[in-house]
């Protein structure tokens, strides 16, 4: 027994109190992160400010690289809490949450509770699980349908009498209707990737003929409205969702989006799954013995196994596609642990976090070594020379973020304490619960405690924030392609114009109404310099290029923090600054 009888309830209770505060706590804290942010902060935004909710906008150009269910969602959320940062993280935070609760009540159906709550516990702690969970972007909520769906299915499997069967597949099919109503055909490609080896597997493949009919009905029943509708909306949807945002993403090798190599993924899981990952050598032998015996094992490695393989040989790859795998991942690594744990010999695990605890402590004295090098003034080049190696840079944290470093460098030394804490308790939930407070205090705190490089990097927010009372309401207002987003979403505006690259954009900018939209550099130069011409052009852009030819600006402002942000006001002609 990991827990004791008395204090399992008391675990659980605890756990998900620690769930809510580190998904819910640090949503506001943060600044929006471009693009992904600020895009699936500005679409649900139009969609309340303008009341169109079937046809998705992003600045007043129509964008349909996703179906419409997460930006209702965001809408929602909006709606309830305001147009703010927290609004726009919480449909993610409470996905990862509902997916956490779902897969305990599932886990302890076929497990005991103690496991379903170590389940809970390593799918919530999970680095990526973690930092997606808390990020406005469209793969938690995905990840909680896909889920939703993948354990209906396992009910169905598993139930009694055929109308609990038929009951739990039609759930499965409205999973499945919801997850693609998020992110569109993956959605019936995963549970397919899962269900049909596992069947196999199983000796049940005939089932096959008879099971998925019933789930692909009620998964037609929830798309259709929203189909329709879309169609009328736009008859191109399908033609672009279909072809360019699904076969040319995975499938297309020449014109696929992110490509990335076949091995791409196997980073991405070993970092995504930690702390745990560095437990997995010493339970694979529990693993290993534990997977021909038990069905709901042999349906977990199928979920992690054909999903992981499709998503590396597509074209298109980002970090976040693999999220859906994780739910199998944690049921996994607690049924290895808890077979781990009922055996005498702990050594393994002993070493493990002795090792972490030395990888703490070292990376501890180099964030001491970097900051106060940079306190004391010793250049780059004197380390470079005493390193007999090329050093660009020093610190992490700025000379007025002394609080961050300084709190940075208390965790390590707690996490590094912890660990050796872990590997001197004699019981094992002793050693789980030492073993996770580290990494829970590096993830309540890591957005607060994010180096401010980081933040001035991809947060355009306070810039743009501290410009905005220079724009006036009858100004023409011109970003590039990558502020585009997040200058519609911090000026409130619809109406901005594109400079010199559509990018993301360019399929709603291909639109016979909003072809005007677009500007080349030397349609902005013309424009700027057109004697009749009665009002301000603003031009706001996140690159180095500066627009040839075109008069001076008379205003420009540069942000001291990010050098290649610059905006800039053309007055109109005869017009006084």
């Amino acid at each position: 027994m990991l827990f004791e009888e008395k204090s399992r309830r008391k675990i659980w209770w605890s756990w998900l109190l620690i769930i809510l505060l580190l998904y819910l706590l640090p949503l506001g804290i943060r600044p929006l992160v471009t693009p992904d942010e600020t895009r699936y902060a500005e679409i649900p935004r139009e969609m309340t400010a303008y009341h169109d909710w079937m046809v998705p906008h992003l600045g007043g150009l129509r964008y349909f690289e996703k179906p419409i269910l997460g930006y209702w969602l965001g809408a929602l959320s909006q709606t309830v809490c305001g147009a703010n940062n927290f609004a726009v993280r919480l449909p993610s935070a409470l996905a990862t949450i509902a997916a956490a609760l779902l897969l305990w009540a599932v886990t302890a159906k076929f497990r005991r509770r103690e496991t379903a709550t170590l389940t809970m516990m390593i799918f919530t702690s999970c680095a990526l699980v973690y930092f997606v969970g808390t990020f406005a972007v469209l793969d938690a909520p995905v990840s909680l349908f896909v889920t939703g769906a993948l354990l209906a299915f396992y009910l169905a499997y598993r139930a009694d009498s055929r109308p609990r069967a038929r009951l739990w597949l039609s759930l499965m099919g409205v999973s499945c209707g919801l997850a693609f109503l998020t992110k569109g055909f993956i959605a019936m490609a995963i549970p397919a990737l899962v269900i049909g080896p596992f069947m196999f597997w199983e000796k049940r493949g005939k089932d096959l003929l008879r099971l998925p009919w019933l789930p692909l009905l009620t998964a037609g029943l929830v798309i259709l409205p929203w189909s329709i509708a879309i169609h009328r909306g736009d008859p191109d949807f399908w033609r672009y969702f279909i072809v360019v945002e699904h076969w040319n993403r995975f499938f297309a090798h020449d014109s696929a989006q992110h490509p990335a190599p076949c091995w791409y993924f196997i980073p991405i899981i070993i970092g995504g799954a930690m702390p745990w990952t560095l437990l997995v050598p010493g339970i694979m032998t529990q693993l290993k013995r534990e997977l021909p015996v038990d069905s709901f094992t042999r349906y977990c490695w199928c979920w992690l196994i054909f999903p992981f393989l499709f998503f590396s040989i597509s074209s298109g790859k980002l970090g976040t596609y693999i999220l859906p795998c994780f739910p199998a991942v944690a049921v996994l690594i607690a049924g290895g642990l808890e077979t781990y744990f009922a055996q005498p010999d702990h050594r393994i695990f002993n070493r493990t976090s002795r090792v972490t605890a030395i990888i703490c402590f070292i990376a501890l004295s180099l964030l001491l070594a970097s900051q106060l090098a940079a306190a004391w003034n010793i250049s780059p080049a004197v380390i470079s020379r005493l390193c007999h190696k090329k050093v660009t840079t020093v610190a992490i944290y700025g000379a007025d973020e002394s609080w961050k470093w300084l709190t940075t460098a208390g965790i390590l030394a707690i996490w590094g304490y912890s660990m050796l804490r872990a590997a001197r308790s004699i019981d094992g939930g002793r050693k789980i619960r030492w073993f996770c407070l580290g990494p829970l205090l590096v993830f309540l705190l890591a957005h607060p405690l994010c180096p401010g490089l980081v933040l001035t990097r991809k947060a355009p927010g306070a810039f743009l924030t501290r410009v905005a009372d220079k724009i006036r309401p009858d100004d023409i207002v011109v970003a590039d392609n990558r502020l585009f987003a997040a200058a519609s979403w911090y000026w409130r505006r619809n109406d901005l114009l594109v400079y010199r690259k559509g990018g993301e954009l360019q399929y709603g900018l291909n639109k016979p109404q909003a072809r005007k939209r677009f500007l080349s550099e030397e349609a902005f130069v013309k424009l700027v310099k057109d004697p009749t011409r009665r009002r301000r052009v603003v031009l706001v852009l996140n690159s180095g290029h500066r627009p040839r030819n075109a008069p001076a600006p008379q205003n420009i402002i540069d942000d001291p923090d990010r050098k290649h942000i610059r905006f800039a006001v053309y007055n109109a002609n005869g017009m006084q600054p």
